[in-house]
């Protein structure tokens, strides 16, 4: 198993509106761990909180971030 599909397992398995953290893949390249985590930030799977801090939103929180990260876009 590939660490992407092992990221990708973690994510799958883990509810709306729960944390994850990059430590939570210590056993793995961190540079590359985020790297995942912020590819699954840009599609709008994750939300970062703080450096190595991610939530998993809701279809609810999801719509709020996104509207609150186009209102603060120049």
């Amino acid at each position: 198993m590939t660490i992407s599909q092992i990221v990708e397992k973690k994510f799958k398995n883990t509810k709306d509106k729960s944390l994850l953290f990059a430590s939570d893949f210590s056993d793995y390249n961190q540079d590359y761990i985020g790297d995942l985590l912020s590819i699954y930030t840009r599609v709008g799977k994750l939300v970062r909180l703080a450096n190595g801090v991610y939530l998993r939103p809701s279809s609810l929180t999801d719509s709020i971030f996104r509207c609150m990260s186009r209102r603060q876009k120049p």
